[in-house]
């Protein structure tokens, strides 16, 4: 096509941008010509508004950033950085030499992954002593801001203002499996060996709001070590020991998962660390 422009792009949707930012996809024209959109897109399970500030597998969960309101549960250590790592070296490839990135991931209206924001509708199971997702959504306004406005692309003229209130827009989040954790999109080594249930939301301890959903951050709620302690308080979910029996089990596991992960294309530079990582953990000591 005459004046055809191509953008190749690798869009990252994190757990924590379903319930706490909303997200949009758009096309636009340009010059007369049109845009023609060559994409990707990746959801990466479980994962945090950011990365993650401790590192390694922390059984307590991630440390607050400076001027963070205080949620109740601890902060997700479901690490970004390794998978948006990848990402960019097959943006660069794809632009620079054409190879083509591996096939989008990201959960679907059609395949029932993306569902209601609510325990029901998601799959979650209470864990006791931790909130529920019910009401930790951010919710979206829908605001009419008069009939020249063009709510498609964002752009045209506003003609009323202040605008009307149409209540919110309509979102869904995505479905967990039994221990809470996410079921769709690309998964990392963290979610593939988890330590305990990550969460792209998190509830807020105190203030005007408590109880709501706490900034952007997700949450954390570990595994019990065995079997007898999370028994003892009702928890559904397997236990440290009993997913992978002591320590030096936990570390195999890790290092194959990571290896698989490597062989796939999904964690070239970081699997060593991640390894290591695993080998310096708390983790059943």
């Amino acid at each position: 096509w005459q004046n055809d422009y191509w953008l190749e792009d690798i869009p990252a949707l994190l757990s924590a941008d379903y319930h706490q930012v909303t997200n949009e996809l758009r096309l636009a024209n340009h010059a007369g010509g049109r845009l023609r959109w060559l994409a990707r897109l990746y959801q990466y399970r479980m994962s945090n508004s950011g990365d993650f500030v401790v590192g390694g597998f922390p059984l307590t969960g991630d440390k607050p950033y400076p001027g963070m309101p205080t949620c109740t549960l601890p902060l997700n250590p479901n690490p970004i950085a390794p998978q948006l790592r990848v990402a960019r070296r097959a943006l660069l490839a794809w632009v620079t030499s054409g190879a083509e990135p591996p096939a989008s991931r990201y959960p679907t209206i059609a395949a029932g992954e993306l569902v209601a924001p609510t325990s029901a509708a998601m799959g979650w199971r209470a864990i006791p002593g931790a909130a529920s997702p019910d009401g930790k959504l951010n919710e979206l306004p829908d605001y009419d801001v008069g009939a020249n406005f063009r709510y498609g692309d964002v752009s045209g003229v506003t003609t009323r203002l202040p605008p009307r209130s149409r209540g919110t827009v309509p979102q869904l989040v995505p479905r967990v499996d039994a221990d809470g954790n996410e079921t769709s999109g690309v998964p990392s080594v963290h979610h593939r060996v988890p330590i305990g249930t990550y969460t792209g939301w998190n509830e807020m301890a105190t203030g005007y709001d408590k109880g709501g959903n706490c900034g952007l951050a997700g949450g954390f709620v570990p595994f019990a070590r065995t079997r007898a302690e999370r028994e003892a308080t009702g928890d559904a979910r397997p236990s440290l020991q009993e997913r992978y029996g002591d320590h030096a089990g936990f570390v195999a596991r890790v290092r194959e998962v990571a290896a698989q992960e490597v062989a796939a294309g999904l964690l070239p530079d970081d699997a060593a660390k991640i390894v290591a990582d695993a080998e310096a953990s708390d983790v059943l000591r």
